[in-house]
């Protein structure tokens, strides 16, 4: 026999006992799921299950205790479960598309400085973070749901708020820039040697171009120098092309889409409290426009 409370001598139903234990475990499952990620709504409003602090889309209270609604445990059992295996998904293929990528880098790939994408003919792999657009902003209603629910009770400030807009961001650009960070190790070993070549050439062939014109060098003139280098072609083009080349695959261009995709439900759950024009000038600040 179980009592209500220590104060009490009315004893407890098993079966009120049983189900008190029931929400006593549903309660603490979902603390344990609020430290992984408490922005989210359902998390948040289901913490409060048999407090008796009032009738929810979740809960339904009562003088004994709260009990949860049919949303409340579809929550529980169907739509959570769900997202998170999918949120796991999401990022076990991002985490095998980056060591791909990872040992991509590593082989002897056929790259020149010269081609016109500037980046050694790599610029179509820094373009990959547009795939994932949908799973970002997947993730950031999520965060923008529970961001909402926190201004909306005033539990956050707006400072906070741009922190986290900020922060979240910073997050999701680190998340798909670190896997391109590979290539840039081959880039510039390509680079650093194709300009010590394109400079050697180049002075072969302005010296070759010095004794056309005055019969001789004017500095440190050899004869033999002639015979060994009898026609260098010009290679400036070729110098130019190779200093202009970038090393890193990341530019504003590729990240844009996703840099959106992370920003947009932010800014929406901040449009109930703040001015759109405020709004607009922190998104176009964050997205570097």
């Amino acid at each position: 026999m179980t009592l209500n409370n220590s104060m009490s001598i009315t004893p407890m139903s098993p079966t009120q006992s049983v189900w008190e234990e029931l929400q006593t475990w549903v309660n603490s499952r979902w603390k344990n799921l609020r430290r992984l990620g408490h922005f989210s709504v359902e998390i948040n409003t289901l913490m409060n299950v048999g407090n008796g602090a009032g009738h929810s889309w979740a809960v339904i209270a009562s003088p004994s205790g709260g009990s949860l609604t049919v949303a409340g445990w579809w929550c529980i059992l169907v739509s959570s479960p769900l997202f998170f295996f999918l949120l796991l998904r999401g990022l076990w293929r991002h985490l095998v598309w980056s060591m791909l990528l990872r040992r991509i880098a590593a082989l002897r790939l056929r790259l020149v400085t010269t081609h016109p994408d500037g980046k050694a003919g790599l610029a179509f792999v820094g373009r990959y973070p547009n795939v994932f657009a949908l799973f970002v902003f997947g993730v950031s209603c999520v965060i923008a749901a529970g961001l909402a629910h926190q201004l909306l009770v005033e539990s956050i400030s707006l400072t906070a708020y741009g922190y986290v807009m900020g922060a979240w961001l910073a997050i999701v650009l680190a998340l798909f820039a670190y896997p391109l960070t590979a290539f840039s190790k081959p880039l510039v070993k390509l680079k650093q040697n194709a300009l010590l070549v394109t400079s050697a050439k180049g002075t072969q062939f302005q010296r070759q171009a010095e004794r056309k014109l005055f019969g001789e060098n004017v500095v440190s003139a050899d004869p033999g120098e002639a015979e060994e280098n009898p026609d260098v072609a010009d290679p400036a083009k070729q110098f130019d092309a190779t200093r202009k080349m970038s090393t890193l695959l990341i530019d504003r261009s590729a990240l844009l889409p996703v840099s959106a995709a992370a920003i947009l439900p932010l800014v929406a759950a901040g449009a109930t409290q703040m001015p759109y024009k405020e709004l607009l000038s922190i998104s176009k600040r964050l997205l570097l426009l």
